[in-house]
């Protein structure tokens, strides 16, 4: 039987698990409207920046906690559709930033210093920013969601890296939930935590290793939580079901022998276990 069909035919039967596949049963897509979001210009940018975003909610009037989803190197991917529904069934409003179309970017996966991570905190500033000030949303409700690249800002933007030099007269995210970030950088492992963190990462991933997170949480200092889940047999961007598993030849990776090539794909039990894993996360992280 070809591989290819024998993981589709995986896919099929583990978005049929009740749990798996509860939020595409129970909604269509949420409506979703196309907001402008201003990006902080206090990281060392000077020039006024306008971000598009993607701003959907549950019925009802509100106000609702909120998410901030951040993309990874590739830009947006179809992953953002799966968490928009599972936080809208969880009553949680998201808003999902494309931090590339606005700078005429459309990756960075294979080229570096195009946007930066000071770039994209400024970004994950400036939707916070967005958010608190809508009516419909609890302005101390806030967290951020990132995935590779975008996982790492979400750890930064939760850190003592990016808060200690941010007035506390700001909103700050209440928790940060980072799928397959990179770990490794030294601001980041050595940085205090916070807010309540979650990391999840894939024990194949070849591209953001998961043992430079378990780094980070051994050297994890801070009031709140550090919750760390390294899924067996899981790639990286294994939330992304939409591809099966493959090799980027092109991509940026100081991990691999020749500095290119990650292995990429999704993995429909590692996707349904995360989610089991956020959700208890998000029970906690609130609770505060």
């Amino acid at each position: 039987m070809p591989k290819r069909f024998l993981w589709l035919l995986t896919l099929v039967l583990t978005m049929s698990h009740p749990f798996a596949s509860a939020s595409a049963r129970a909604r269509a897509e949420p409506a979703v409207e196309r907001v402008a979001i201003a990006s902080v210009n206090s990281l060392g940018s000077k020039t006024p920046l306008t971000l598009n975003g993607e701003f959907s909610r549950p019925d009802g009037p509100g106000p609702f906690p909120a998410v901030v989803l951040l993309h990874g190197c590739g830009g947006p991917r179809p992953n953002a559709a799966l968490w928009r529904r599972f936080f809208h069934d969880r009553g949680y409003a998201v808003l999902a930033v494309n931090s590339f179309a606005p700078r005429g970017v459309d990756e960075i996966c294979t080229k570096t210093g195009v946007v930066t991570w000071k770039m994209r905190a400024a970004d994950a500033f400036g939707a916070l920013e967005h958010l608190a000030r809508q009516p419909v949303i609890q302005p101390d409700a806030i967290l951020v969601m990132g995935f590779s690249h975008g996982g790492g800002i979400s750890l930064d933007v939760t850190s003592s890296f990016r808060l200690d030099a941010r007035p506390a007269s700001l909103p700050r995210f209440r928790a940060a939930i980072a799928l397959y970030p990179p770990c490794g950088q030294p601001q980041r492992k050595d940085s205090r935590r916070m807010a309540p963190t979650f990391i999840g990462i894939g024990a194949d991933d070849d591209w953001t290793p998961a043992e430079e997170c378990k780094a980070l949480a051994a050297k994890h200092q801070g009031p709140d939580a550090l919750d760390l889940r390294v899924y067996p047999n899981a790639a990286h961007s294994f939330d992304n079901l939409d591809r099966p598993v493959t090799r980027l030849t092109k991509a940026l990776n100081r991990h691999s022998p020749t500095g290119m090539g990650a292995t990429v794909g999704g993995s429909p039990s590692a996707t349904a276990t995360v989610q089991e894993d956020v959700a208890r996360f998000l029970s906690t992280a609130l609770a505060r």
